[in-house]
């Protein structure tokens, strides 16, 4: 069995207006102990670069952050057409727009729950 790590959830809040402090609670960021500066977590909205990709006609995608890596899921069927290299580099430079370093492509394509694999079995609801 793999040894629990110890987290925080932080509230993570959108400031509307910085001079006049309104703010929209949208929801909780989990760390490691230590990962925020002076109070502060670096987040990214990822919703911002899957509108690059709608924007590029793929239906159904995903772009998880992996540190200074975006990695890309889009539809199976859909892979193959990243291969077109007009298209790739708007993807490709859209994204390091952004701040990332790296871009990859998840060959396994888009599926719901992947990051529920890096949940021990026994810890799964699901689990028998």
């Amino acid at each position: 069995m793999s040894e629990r790590k110890q987290y925080e959830f932080v509230v993570v809040k959108y400031v509307t207006n910085v001079l006049s402090g309104d703010a929209l609670t949208i929801g909780l960021a989990m760390c490691e102990p230590g990962e925020q500066e002076n109070g502060f977590l670096q987040v990214r909205f990822t919703k911002d670069w899957e509108r690059l990709l709608h924007a590029e006609g793929f239906r159904q995608v995903r772009v998880r952050e992996h540190g200074e890596c975006a990695r890309v899921e889009v539809e199976e069927g859909e892979i193959a057409r990243l291969l077109d290299d007009a298209l790739r580099t708007r993807i490709v430079d859209g994204l390091r727009n952004c701040g990332y370093a790296f871009v990859a492509l998840d060959l396994e394509g888009f599926a719901s729950g992947k990051l529920n694999r890096l949940v021990p079995a026994a810890e799964r609801q699901d689990a028998p």
